[in-house]
């Protein structure tokens, strides 16, 4: 219900607008940077829905269980903005094709968080091939360290799976960094790689991120002898209708994947806003990342050390400089 409120509100209302600020600043080369992964990117997605929900569809007549988990993936895009809920931290890069976001339907704390630009190629349609597909391979690596060793323990799979995924985040943030795909410009320093510098990276984010694969690796593999996971088991029990079950099934597990993520990512994200360090850019140096959130031209500084957290009926967060001390004689 929240999903469909907030998708719809969003399109239907007055934010659905192209957030394009600084897009003429870029080098033209950039701009083809950009627009060639987003085709590789919608190829990705349309290759996977294709595999893994049509044509499993159109074979059986009904829908497969990598179909249901793909899709039910694909919803987590309704938290993925809501780092921005408290104050800008982690910052898209607008010159890929983005109509905002629907963050102005909640009732969010920070007042220009309606202008987070989601990239749709990229953020958007991530979920099904950056989120789904790592969390399925992760499910058959842990598949195939169970034929090789039966007798590991739940706990070492587990493990195992979450090291490989922390690796896997840690090559491919490297890369989106790197590329200014998106920056994290407001971190806890003392937990962040090359600290200060754009491409600057916490830990955390590894953590987190692997804690969220390794959440959905494991809803896809540990189901019982029926192929239900901890989300849909005795589904069969309800007495409905063959396809209002599946549906059932897949809002069951939409609703754990939802939860995972508020669990391993929002929510702690939300901590990390209260702790981040100074921005590491500026609207007048990148312009297609600060995507007029805060900065000189708008009514908000950027975050940092001694910059008040405005609320969403904050005129502005600019402290007035204190009036000087009267000279005596």
């Amino acid at each position: 219900a929240l999903f469909v409120y907030c998708m719809t509100s969003w399109v239907l209302g007055p934010d659905f607008v192209p957030v394009t600020l600084g897009r003429d600043q870029a080098s033209p080369d950039y701009v083809r940077f950009i627009r060639t992964l987003e085709v590789i990117m919608l190829g990705l997605t349309a290759f996977l829905l294709w595999w893994f929900v049509f044509k499993p569809l159109l074979r059986d007549r009904r829908m497969s269980f990598d179909g249901l988990f793909f899709l039910a993936c694909g919803t987590m895009v309704l938290q993925e903005p809501w780092h921005a809920w408290i104050r800008p931290q982690l910052l898209y890069n607008d010159i890929f094709i983005n109509y905002g976001s629907w963050m102005g339907s909640l009732p969010v704390s920070n007042p220009t968080a309606y202008k987070t630009p989601l990239p749709i190629a990229f953020a958007g349609l991530g979920y099904f091939w950056i989120v789904a597909g790592p969390a399925w391979c992760g499910s058959k690596f842990m598949s195939w360290m169970k034929v090789r060793n039966p007798g590991i323990s739940t706990l070492r799979l587990i493990g195992f799976g979450f090291l490989g995924f922390c690796i896997f985040d840690l090559i491919i943030e490297s890369f989106i960094t790197r590329t200014g795909m998106f920056i994290y410009a407001s971190t806890v320093p003392w937990v962040t790689l090359f600290a200060g510098q754009p491409h600057q990276f916490p830990l955390t984010e590894t953590v987190c991120w692997a804690g969220t694969y390794t959440a959905l690796a494991c809803l896809h593999f540990f189901r019982n002898d029926k192929g239900e996971t901890i989300a849909d088991r005795n589904v069969d029990s309800i007495q409905m209708p063959s396809t209002l079950k599946t549906f059932a099934r897949w809002l069951a597990m939409v609703g754990v994947c939802q939860m995972i993520i508020l669990c391993t990512w929002n929510i702690p994200y939300l901590f990390f806003a209260l702790h981040g360090g100074k921005f590491v850019v500026s609207e007048e140096s990148h312009p297609w990342l600060t995507a007029g959130l805060c900065g000189t031209s708008t009514p908000y500084d950027c975050p940092g050390p001694g910059v008040p957290f405005p609320r969403i009926d904050s005129p502005t967060n600019r402290i007035a400089p204190l009036p000087a001390a009267p000279t005596t004689h």
